[in-house]
């Protein structure tokens, strides 16, 4: 398992969101799947946003959302693609 966070993401919103601690550090990990095929992992960021979206001023919702973005272009890097 891997685990990593940028730290400029958690420094914005933990000004306004300090229970956003208990996610820190922002996992993604990897794990073999039981056919042996390796799968990734993190955290559900669009459910997050839409089950909290109404505690977030927009530009906080915006970091989730560019996070999002670049967990899914480091995935889709690290696969080649």
């Amino acid at each position: 398992m891997f685990l990593a966070c940028n730290l400029s993401y958690g420094e914005a919103i933990l000004k306004d969101i300090p229970q956003f601690g208990t996610l820190a550090p922002c996992r993604v990990y990897t794990y073999e799947k039981p056919n042996g095929t390796v799968g990734v992992g993190y955290i559900n960021i669009p459910f997050f946003l839409q089950t909290y979206s109404k505690h977030l001023k927009e530009d906080k919702a915006n970091i989730f959302r560019k996070a999002y973005q670049d967990i899914k272009s480091a995935i889709k890097e690290t696969r080649g693609e």
